[in-house]
């Protein structure tokens, strides 16, 4: 997670920051490394995995529909390649 939320951070700061309607955006170097050592500073360790519980909550339901997805249509054309072998 520490490398998403570095991500996410440079994502947000983005090209256009001075547009933003926002102000307390902060300000991150462009280097990657620099910029996770900023939020290390300034929020501890614990600052590169926030967002670690949404992120865990929402792979159960992900992974639950995608497997669920994958046996149906699996199914469905096991059941379409029998019905065409005895027709």
């Amino acid at each position: 997670m520490p490398f998403d939320v570095v991500r996410k951070r440079l994502q947000v700061q983005g090209p256009t920051r001075n547009s933003y309607i926002i102000n307390g955006i902060p300000r991150y170097p462009k280097s990657f490394i620099s910029t996770m050592y900023q939020i290390v500073k300034h929020e501890g360790l614990l600052g590169l995995w926030k967002g670690w519980v949404p992120g865990v909550m929402k792979a159960g339901p992900s992974s639950a529909v995608t497997f669920f997805t994958v046996e149906w249509c699996r199914d469905f054309f096991k059941k379409r390649r029998n019905h065409n072998k005895n027709n």
